[in-house]
């Protein structure tokens, strides 16, 4: 019996940090999908099922703390977060 990889959406603005985090967890066998921006973690997470979410707090339109809110608290998204910053 063949185990399901793992699906991580990784919420980070910056193309090559995103492509470079993106690359480690493919390594362990991690499928990753991306966003770039708080309303493209919105669209995905509505047409997506993922087992992990990492999301940057820093992001162009809306900041990742105001994105774990709405997913956890108004669409009840159960999936454990991660946060990722340079502060």
């Amino acid at each position: 019996m063949d185990k399901k990889p793992l699906t991580l959406l990784l919420v980070e603005d910056d193309i090559d940090v995103a492509a470079s985090i993106g690359d480690y967890f493919e390594a362990f066998g991690f499928l990753i999908d991306f966003a770039y921006s708080y309303q493209q973690a919105l669209h995905r997470v509505r047409h997506s099922y993922f087992d992990l979410l990492i999301l940057d707090v820093n992001l162009p339109d809306k900041d990742g703390f105001s994105l774990c809110q709405e997913l956890k608290i108004i669409m009840g998204v159960p999936q454990p977060v991660l946060f990722l910053t340079a502060r």
